[in-house]
């Protein structure tokens, strides 16, 4: 059974706006992000930040307020040795 034409016309449409959308998204939202800046793209409600709770991956507050990091005191680690350099066949 043949398709009708209009389907077919309906196909390229949709396959043509889906790949315009994405293209768009793809171009646009970097761009907007740059324009923004970083107060716009890390930019949290005053309501959303009491009821969201801040996780800190990275420990930096830790660091900042006091935490761990300065109550143990460890001494600095020794300055580690420079890798031994490769010995490979290309060396350029």
């Amino acid at each position: 059974m043949a398709l009708r034409p209009t389907v077919k016309q309906f196909g390229v449409g949709l396959a043509v706006g889906v790949a315009l959308a994405g293209m768009t998204v793809m171009l646009l939202a970097p761009a907007l992000l740059v324009l923004v800046g970083e107060r716009g793209t890390w930019w949290v409600p005053q309501w959303a930040q009491r009821v969201v709770p801040h996780i800190d991956i990275e420990g930096a507050t830790m660091d900042r307020s006091g935490g761990s990091a300065q109550e143990r005191k460890d001494p600095p680690a020794p300055p580690e040795d420079p890798p031994a350099p490769r010995k490979d066949s290309m060396q350029f």
